[in-house]
């Protein structure tokens, strides 16, 4: 008995609507792990001097401003 994934298509090739959706949906994957790698400092201080992601960020309305800043008063001591 073969398993899930050792199966064949059972259709034959998949239709032309299948591969449009499955290369946009693969694009869109591809767009927000690129995203989420550029703004979360992933890649050190490269991020921040490339042009292209510059260009992105601002494009997405990313800012590089702090959202709050932290008093140090109210942070523990560390043991």
């Amino acid at each position: 008995m073969p398993t899930f994934l050792g199966r064949r298509y059972m259709r034959g090739k998949p239709g032309r609507t299948e591969r449009v959706f499955g290369v946009a949906l693969l694009v869109f994957i591809v767009a927000i792990v690129l995203t989420f790698s550029l703004t979360t400092g992933l890649f050190g201080g490269w991020a921040g001097r490339s042009s292209l992601s510059n260009i992105v960020k601002r494009g997405l309305g990313i800012s590089d401003q702090l959202l709050f800043t932290v008093d140090r008063a109210h942070i523990p001591p560390a043991l």
